[in-house]
């Protein structure tokens, strides 16, 4: 069986290898293009589209009339009437369906871009090996590079890594893809972003959580000062009446069992067990250990004994 060593709660091969290269086949890109590009997104996300460049990517909500998040997306421009967001793939259809109500009267045109590939990188020497294929890499200052076709977007959380987006022919792609032996599936970065509290809504959670308790607040992925946007009424209301009961954990535990998304959590209280939240994202780190996204009731602690319903084998632990 294999054991892993933990470095803050990170396993250690993040540290050691060069280049790590993962296929993101969880997630998807889409294209929203037309002259009313600009203003249709600004009347359904909850963030001020004008905060949007060519240079910087934003996360952000698309919400029901209720507020609830239908998906939350990793948005940037392409260029003054055109715009790319990332999503978890299977919310995707149901989030463009969404997306398309209303817009009739409107010059966009909306898509999935399933033919792009796309590819997280992280590694001890990610920059240098990167700076072979290109003129210059995305950072703080300018999180979103284009080059050759290609698209590479920073990210500075857990720590430095990259996001590549290209046609999957593009040579670049090739050569980086020769850089090591293995490439992982999203598992590694799905864990990534649990562990930054970067909220992952997949289609058996969509429409159910406002904005709010899924982190995006913290995030700067939710604006209260822009205009109306679907769904604004109320995530503003929840907001000023403080009507939010639940926020973003993530949970470490044990599991050698599949673990599904929107099992519900539970504590222990006064000798009984009772349901504080669900599920979210499961990553399996390795035969046993699993890191968990919940949404749970804002008081919740390090101190709580937390558990998956009715696991009476194995406890989860809050992480900070």
């Amino acid at each position: 069986m294999t054991t892993l060593q933990y470095i803050s709660n990170y396993p250690s091969y993040f540290f050691k290898e060069d280049i790590i290269l993962m296929e993101l086949n969880d997630w998807i890109l889409t294209t929203i293009t037309g002259s009313d590009s600009k203003n249709y997104l600004q009347n359904k996300i909850t963030i001020n589209i004008n905060s949007i460049n060519k240079n910087n990517h934003m996360l952000c909500a698309h919400c029901n009339i209720n507020g609830k998040v239908w998906s939350n997306l990793r948005l940037f421009r392409l260029n003054e009437t055109s715009y790319m967001y990332l999503q978890r793939k299977s919310i995707s259809n149901k989030q463009i369906q969404e997306f398309k109500k209303y817009s009739i009267f409107s010059n966009i045109t909306i898509c999935n871009k399933a033919d792009l590939y796309l590819l997280g990188i992280i590694g001890t020497s990610v920059k240098k090996r990167l700076s072979q294929y290109f003129k210059k890499l995305p950072n703080k200052n300018l999180p979103v590079y284009y080059q050759n076709e290609i698209i590479l977007l920073w990210f500075s959380d857990p720590f430095e890594r990259f996001l590549l987006i290209s046609e999957k022919n593009n040579i670049i792609l090739k050569k980086i893809l020769k850089l090591t032996k293995i490439i992982h599936d999203s598992n590694l970065w799905l864990a990534l972003d649990i562990s930054c509290k970067y909220p992952i809504i997949d289609k058996e959670m969509s429409g159910k959580f406002l904005p709010q308790s899924l982190n995006l607040e913290n995030l700067n992925g939710l604006d209260f000062k822009k205009g109306c946007y679907y769904g604004q009424e109320m995530v503003s209301k929840a907001q000023f009446k403080k009507l939010n009961k639940y926020n973003l954990y993530w949970l470490i535990g044990e599991s050698n069992r599949i673990v599904h998304i929107g099992e519900r959590i539970e504590i222990e209280d006064n000798k009984e067990w009772r349901k504080v939240g669900y599920i979210l994202a499961v990553s399996r780190i390795n035969e046993t250990t699993i890191w968990i996204q919940a949404i749970l009731r804002k008081n919740i602690t390090v101190n709580n004994i937390i558990r998956i319903e009715n696991d009476l084998n194995n406890n989860l632990y809050v992480q900070t």
